[in-house]
């Protein structure tokens, strides 16, 4: 994907604060019919909070918060999100998560990055 890199709003769940994210491609939520997007993000999450994995979280795959809105295009900023935590190994080579193998942190809000300022 092509698209400029993005701000990442955490508002309500067990994570808050801003992170930068950079799209890194659709990727399809379980046998629905529904996509997602998984992104790069940083910093990256702490690790061992949510898995079993001791490193950082560098990746969360976003759905659209509201029911029949879509990522692909998205027509209005912001662009409210549910922000998961991929319980698999290597998440930037999969195309597909089955619920199970995903974790819940946040609600969050997703915005063109517009700023110079590093988190």
């Amino acid at each position: 994907m092509d698209e400029p890199e993005l701000r990442l709003t955490l508002t309500e769940g067990f994570e808050g604060g801003e992170r930068l994210c950079t799209p890194m491609g659709k990727v399809a939520l379980g046998d629905s019919g529904e996509f997602g997007l998984r992104v790069a993000v940083r910093p990256p999450i702490r690790g061992g909070l949510y898995s079993d994995s001791p490193g950082d979280v560098d990746f969360l795959i976003l759905s659209s918060y509201f029911a029949g809105l879509t990522f692909f295009p998205i027509c209005e900023w912001p662009f409210h999100v549910r922000a998961f935590v991929p319980l698999v190994n290597q998440p930037e080579t999969q195309d597909r998560f089955q619920k199970d193998e995903l974790y819940m942190i946040a609600f969050g809000m997703l915005a063109p990055n517009t700023s110079d300022q590093l988190i």
